[in-house]
């Protein structure tokens, strides 16, 4: 009886371990059929990476200073950061994954970003002189959306109070593309009628289309306020100390001539998980490592370098 039970617990262990090894089998031969085999490794190496960036970044910002640099037309941190490490080890990880999934995108193309966008909201008065003053020490650009009004709000009633209400040798804009709800842009609407401070163009005004509110800044800052020696990009979740930022201009007015500040960062790899908001396809860059670039919190830079980043066809933004 004995030798029966383990007779039949034996050939229960084989029947088990046989349907392991078909499973096993179906599953090799899955992935192997799977042209894009390596994009599930990369999209696990994504999210472990973007974890990672939320875990340094505190030490990140503690790293990090306004350390102008000159390199090209960037401001770069001379000393790596562990976040900066972080991102160099995970750019050689990413270099594993394939780069022919795609037709990607090339590196220099002449139309990639053609702005031949109108204004639906164009404030004349923000860079207009007053008491024969023939300059503009700044000019700041500060990127939001219809729904955050409140935001809005409260850096006017705070930091933006120096500028004066843009009487001051410190001017600022807000800066819109546009919305299918009507309700939305007719608050907007109304907003800068008791402003004065926002420019908007007829771009729908999603993430993906920050670069073309970048170019409005640029074509807008070059056609109407020429006179700004320096230039400012930032966000409206951001506080500037102002007066600080001059000190700092005044103390690198040279090498902003040539050279853009802010937190910047000369290693970093694109994140290729397509759940991530900085999510870059393939297609759209198809290299493992980005070039040194400054954030998007704050970036500043004079007067002159904006005409090296715009294109004549840029400017040619039709009013409404």
């Amino acid at each position: 009886m004995a030798d029966k039970t383990k007779t039949t617990m034996y050939g229960t262990v084989k029947v088990f371990l046989w349907i392991l090894f078909f499973l096993f089998f179906v599953v090799v031969v899955s992935v192997c059929a799977t042209s894009n085999k390596l994009m599930y490794i990369c999209s696990i190496h994504a999210t472990i990476k973007s974890n990672l960036q939320d875990i340094f970044t505190g030490i990140l910002l503690r790293n990090t200073s306004l350390n102008v640099t000159l390199n090209g037309t960037l401001n770069v941190i001379t000393e790596p950061t562990t976040m900066d490490r972080t991102r160099s080890v995970a750019s050689r990880i990413v270099s594993k994954a394939p780069t022919n999934l795609q037709t990607p995108r090339p590196d220099a193309c002449e139309d990639c970003f053609s702005h031949n966008f109108k204004y639906v909201i164009d404030n004349d008065v923000t860079c207009k002189l007053y008491n024969n003053s023939q300059e503009i020490d700044l000019i700041i650009f500060i990127f939001t959306t219809h729904q955050r009004q409140q935001e809005r709000n409260a850096i006017r009633q705070t930091w933006l109070k120096y500028t004066n209400k843009n009487t001051g040798n410190v001017r600022y804009s807000f800066l819109l593309g546009e919305v299918p709800d009507e309700n939305v842009r007719n608050l907007v609407e109304m907003e800068n009628k008791i402003h004065s401070d926002i420019i908007k163009e007829d771009f729908v005004d999603t993430y993906r289309n920050l670069t073309y509110k970048t170019m409005m800044a640029f074509k807008y800052s070059i056609t109407k306020c020429s006179h700004a020696k320096y230039v400012l990009k930032t966000d409206d979740d951001m506080w500037v100390n102002i007066p600080g930022l001059l000190k700092v201009i005044q103390r690198e007015k040279k090498t902003l001539q040539t050279a853009v500040g802010g937190a910047c960062h000369p290693v970093a790899g694109p994140i290729r998980n397509p759940s991530s908001k900085w999510y870059a396809s393939y297609q759209s860059y198809p290299h493992n490592s980005y070039p040194g670039f400054c954030s998007g919190t704050g970036k500043l830079f004079g007067g002159q370098l904006r005409f090296k980043f715009s294109r004549p066809e840029s400017l040619r933004g039709r009013r409404k």
